[in-house]
């Protein structure tokens, strides 16, 4: 199959949507008072993935879905900036 690149434009929207998300998954966190091993134990998921999801790394969709249960959060609130004031 073949891959089809994004316009410039698109693709810095996109880049731009998951830096607000990776920001509001360590303010979540963060807010919270968990560290990465604390939210492992809480999630499920490994201290290297959510150190990845934080990051710039890749990440399969269901291990945010997971997120967004364990912040009781739906998911699209995710790539908008977050305020709990």
């Amino acid at each position: 199959m073949k891959k089809e690149k994004l316009s410039p434009q698109v693709k810095k929207s996109t880049e731009g949507e998951l830096q607000i998300m990776r920001d509001n998954l360590k303010f979540l966190r963060e807010a919270r008072g968990w560290s990465l091993t604390e939210l492992s134990d809480i999630s499920g998921i490994s201290k290297k993935i959510l150190t990845g999801m934080e990051a710039e790394e890749d990440f399969e969709v269901n291990y945010m879905l997971e997120l967004c249960r364990v912040y009781q959060i739906k998911p699209h609130k995710l790539f908008s900036r977050i305020d709990l004031h």
